[in-house]
């Protein structure tokens, strides 16, 4: 299979570099191990920093920088990628637009850049480099993820020339990290890595049991190359273009040609409803909006095996109809999201069914939105979703399962609220949870008085390993036998 593009197509105005604002000021650095968060109760889920700082990685005098917007939410989506060669790391992040981009969709950027006052070295000589930086996003270390900031599940990666091919070889060896990619001049990769994927085997096997290599895991990937693909560019291509089975035959776009994914392939590791897609395009001075919103944020990915993750499309709260509440309880600002699907908004009359899904530590309620895609079950079976947000323990968010705790007084009231609020009916409300939202689960059925308001719970221990708990959208429910999941029909009664 053979990528090409037109050469002498010219990409449309939405794909022009994003220029900055005249006069526009450069932000000031910090230097992030001298920053003192500050997490306010009455701010719920929000990150205790904001600005740019200038985090160590560990490797001599090395640095990433990290920008994190104004009333940015912890496990937000996050951008990875390197400052382009021969560019100064601040202007660069203003002229490109990608600090613009991040304050208005509120993404956190973890930018890779050279040794201070140097140039890039060769591909070789920042390897390390670019390893180290890589492996310390969402480490629990010092200037790191469990103390400054929360990174989601899975990355958006950027690369940018030469360099930039370090992070596409990254991506390569373990996409299940990356939800999409893009690399703008920066495919050269020698066809000795792209030999060593296939044995390239991931510890945990798949749902059969069966060895899972990188090169079995798909992966959404942009492609912008200056002047044509030919050699080791037209075979890394080739390969992205096998790895997510697409068609043989692209779609002619503005600038390049797209492919999609066809039907009846990759079971499990993408969404029923998700076609991915693989963009070849000749390089055209694509602005951070352009592959932003053009391509990277048009999936979602949830970390972790091979074999229990899935990518899909992410969800359009604002098409979907869903709601952002919150209400104040014991000091503290506490969060939720609705979903009513069209189903039940159509029989205004008719008590609808409500499933409350609870995320696992660390992650967030707009995460198990997305990755769970219990909307999708909920379009299919015509019940409320509604999906809580544990409590912020100043650097993370998680429930608090001992008795009578602030997360149960929650549950609780969040139950009462949802009844008020909407036609419910009572009889059939359910509780699901994912890792610690499943220990919440527990905590529920040890308080009678809590249980009480539900029809019955899912205590599901972390199975995504064992039986793909995250792996198959609309499965979530049919892969043990449709509602069985929740011990009773959840569907509207007829």
């Amino acid at each position: 299979m053979k990528p090409t593009f037109t050469a002498a197509a010219v990409l449309m105005s939405a794909l022009a570099l994003a220029a900055p604002a005249i006069g526009q000021d450069l932000p000031k650095v910090s230097v992030l191990g001298m920053t003192v968060p500050d997490y306010d109760p009455m701010a719920g889920a929000k990150m205790g920093i904001a600005g740019l700082f200038e985090r160590k990685i560990g490797l001599d005098d090395r640095t990433a920088k990290l920008y994190v917007p104004e009333d940015t939410r912890l496990g937000t989506s996050m951008v990875v990628l390197n400052v382009p060669e021969g560019k100064e790391t601040v202007q660069w992040l203003v002229d490109s637009g990608w600090l613009t981009v991040a304050d208005e969709r509120k993404i956190l950027l973890y930018v890779l850049e050279a040794a201070p006052e140097k140039a890039w070295g060769t591909v070789e000589e920042e390897r390390d480099y670019f390893e180290t930086a890589y492996a310390n996003i969402s480490e629990n270390i010092p200037e790191g993820r469990a103390i400054y900031y929360l990174p989601p599940e899975s990355y958006y990666v950027v690369g940018y020339d030469a360099v930039g091919t370090l992070l596409h070889e990254l991506a390569m060896k373990d996409p299940t990290l990356v939800a999409s990619a893009a690399f703008v001049d920066a495919s050269d990769i020698p066809a000795t890595v792209l030999d060593g994927l296939d044995e390239k085997f991931y510890d945990k096997p798949d749902w059969n049991g069966e060895q899972v290599a990188a090169s079995d895991v798909p992966l959404p990937v942009l492609i912008a190359q200056s002047g044509g693909l030919d050699g080791d560019v037209e075979a890394v291509a080739a390969y992205w273009m096998a790895t997510n089975h697409v068609g043989a035959e692209g779609e002619e776009t503005e600038g390049g040609v797209t492919y999609t994914q066809e039907d009846g392939t990759l079971d499990y590791f993408v969404a029923p409803s998700t076609r991915l897609e693989v963009k070849v395009l000749e390089n055209q001075n694509l602005g951070a909006a352009a592959l932003y919103d053009g391509f990277l944020a048009k999936y979602t990915r949830y970390g972790g095996a091979a074999g229990g993750n899935t990518v899909g499309s992410r969800p359009d709260y604002a098409e979907l109809g869903v709601e952002s509440k919150f209400m104040e309880l014991g000091g503290r600002l506490r969060e939720y999201l609705v979903y009513v699907p069209q189903s039940v908004k159509d029989e205004p009359d008719a008590a609808a069914p409500v499933v409350y899904a609870l995320h696992g530590s660390g992650m967030t309620m707009n995460a198990m939105f997305d990755y769970s895609r219990w909307w999708e079950i909920a379009d299919a079976e015509g019940f409320i979703l509604v999906v809580p947000a544990g409590l912020n323990t100043a650097n993370r968010t998680g429930w608090d399962v001992s008795d009578d705790s602030a997360d149960i007084n929650f549950i609780s009231a969040l139950v009462e609220e949802i009844n008020a609020d909407y036609n419910v009916d009572k009889s059939r409300v359910y509780l699901s949870g994912q890792s610690n939202g499943s220990a919440m689960t527990h905590a529920v059925g040890r308080d009678l008085r809590a249980l009480k308001q539900f029809r019955s719970s899912r205590f599901d221990i972390w199975r995504r390993h064992v039986e793909g708990y995250f792996r198959k959208s609309a499965a979530i429910l049919s892969h043990l036998g449709r509602v069985r999941l929740l011990a009773g029909r959840i569907g509207r009664a007829a």
